[in-house]
């Protein structure tokens, strides 16, 4: 049985989280406009009661014969006022960017326009000396009722700033990560058909000379198909990626043979041990399954820098999932790297190109559905990386 598996691309779960952002701003401007809104509201009624009290203590000190008085109350206004009679004429204005005694025709005519705006905005509140005369009293916005009408667009620009700054710092780390994989996928390839085509080119110095035997054409038998296998990994990456029914056992076994011949290479003595306890059939990619375990053992095989040492390779399977447990004897993982070992370009190594852990984690859980994590680390004594596949 066979199904294809196609990948969701990584940048529509982008998309989507950049569409929560998006609506979660909005919502949160809103709701900073709405309570703006409701303060300046409730501020300006608070204005008009204040100041309607202080118009009626000074219409009362004035018609008691008080003028003084009368005045050093309307002091204690401390909002822009103009005082205006019947026709709309300035009679007197206070907390204004125009002087007290400043008359001239240019300002009676600014003073005018600064009714307008008043006006529009509240109510004059008339003060009646008598039955015929009335003055009326235009008055504006408190400096505190103006900055929160200026709050929500001085929270669109500094959230916009942020958000501008964030785009920018976001963008520069994709772009540093991409130019990573891009970098590392080129290495990772060059690294994969390094060792097959330096064997092919060994056995035809060999075909030359005339020494070829049976064994000669069977190792490149061998060489033809890794590279065949090489092929078939690098071309099902970013496309739709077929899974059928398979037993992992082969698949890890196929594995752990390749670097059983790799290791003597390393000048290391490392054994490689099996620990498979009952055969496990699900749904994989038995090319891209067999990538992800041959990373884990090379990631064991470099953790071990003492030149001997034990990586255990074990398959079980509980409560509807298979594990692969691939357990090295090496340095261990300092806990401060192992949120980030998995993420693409991230090494520790001299001469590595952060793109293994991260490839394979997204060929378990992108394309298995499983999942791939650190079971548990400890410095100087070694790591456990854990495959968890569901069993269907």
């Amino acid at each position: 049985m066979e199904t294809i598996l196609k990948k969701t691309p990584s940048y529509t779960h982008v998309g989507t989280f950049k569409g929560f952002l998006f609506v979660f701003a909005v919502i949160i401007f809103l709701g900073v406009l709405i309570f703006s809104q409701y303060l300046i509201g409730e501020l300006r009624e608070e204005a008009r009661r204040s100041l309607s009290r202080n118009i009626e203590h000074y219409s009362f000190l004035l018609e008691n014969a008080e003028p003084a008085k009368a005045f050093e109350e309307i002091q204690k206004i401390d909002v822009p006022i103009i005082l205006t009679d019947e026709e709309g004429n300035p009679k007197f204005w206070k907390n204004v960017d125009i002087a007290p005694q400043d008359s001239s025709d240019a300002a009676i005519q600014k003073l005018k326009g600064m009714l307008k705006s008043m006006d529009r905005v509240v109510e004059p509140i008339p003060l009646e000396y008598t039955v015929d005369k009335t003055d009326y009293f235009h008055y504006g916005d408190s400096n505190l009722v103006a900055f929160l009408r200026m709050m929500p667009y001085l929270f669109v620009f500094v959230a916009g700033l942020f958000v501008m700054v964030g785009y920018l710092g976001f963008k520069h780390i994709k772009d540093s990560e991409q130019r990573s994989v891009w970098v590392g996928m080129a290495r990772e390839t060059a690294h994969q058909l390094g060792t097959p085509l330096s064997s092919l080119l060994g056995w035809m110095e060999l075909l030359k000379s005339g020494d070829a035997n049976e064994k000669v054409f069977a190792e490149m038998d061998k060489d033809i198909a890794r590279l065949e296998q090489i092929t078939a990994r690098f071309s099902q990456i970013g496309s739709e990626v077929k899974l059928q029914n398979a037993d992992l056992l082969p698949i890890v076994s196929d594995s752990i043979r390749y670097y059983r011949r790799r290791i003597p290479q390393s000048g290391k003595h490392i054994s490689l041990v099996e620990d498979f306890r009952e055969q496990i059939e699900t749904m994989v990619n038995p090319y891209l399954l067999g990538w992800v375990i041959e990373n884990l053992i090379r990631n064991g095989i470099d953790a071990i820098s003492e030149g001997e040492g034990r990586i255990t390779v074990s398959v079980a399977k509980d409560n509807g999932s298979a594990f692969i447990d691939v357990t090295d004897t090496g340095c261990g993982i300092d806990p401060a790297n192992k949120r980030n070992i998995f993420r693409p370009g991230y090494t520790t190594k001299h001469r590595g190109w952060g793109v293994g852990l991260s490839l394979s984690k997204r060929i378990i859980e992108d394309y298995h559905g499983g999942k791939l994590s650190i079971r548990e680390s400890h410095l100087n004594e070694g790591t456990t990386i854990r495959i968890s596949l569901p069993i269907k």
